[in-house]
């Protein structure tokens, strides 16, 4: 009992993660790396700032950031099917309401910020 409890709240936690995970990159932007400063590509763990690198080369990081994407979203997939094949219906249920519920407040959320958003355009001269 204590064990599938364990394994429950495990998996609970993870589809938790990998969905908010799951709708930050579905609200970022559609391109490659960030772009820093001045459009300089910007990787974790990678300093590339101030090497002037060629277009060719720019191009060649972007590519290899673009493929590392695709492969981590088809293994966040996996595990995201993985674990919904352990659980229960209740608790596939239980998930899904609650990924639902914070899509909703991410909704309202971006609605409230561009509303402020059009409220600082008009009261600006």
């Amino acid at each position: 009992m204590v064990k599938r409890l364990r394994v429950l709240t495990l998996a609970t936690v993870v589809v938790s993660l990998l969905a908010g995970v799951t709708v930050a990159l579905a609200q970022g932007p559609d391109r490659p790396g960030r772009q820093g400063r001045r459009g300089q590509l910007s990787l974790p763990g990678v300093e590339l700032r101030g090497l002037e690198l060629t277009d060719a080369l720019r191009e060649q990081v972007r590519t290899l950031v673009q493929q590392s994407r695709e492969s981590e979203e088809a293994i966040r997939e996996q595990l995201r099917n993985d674990i919904r094949a352990l659980l229960t219906p209740d608790q596939l249920q239980a998930i899904d309401e609650r990924r639902e519920s914070r899509e909703e407040r991410v909704q309202e959320r971006l609605e409230r910020f561009e509303e402020r958003r059009q409220e600082r355009q008009q009261s600006q001269p």
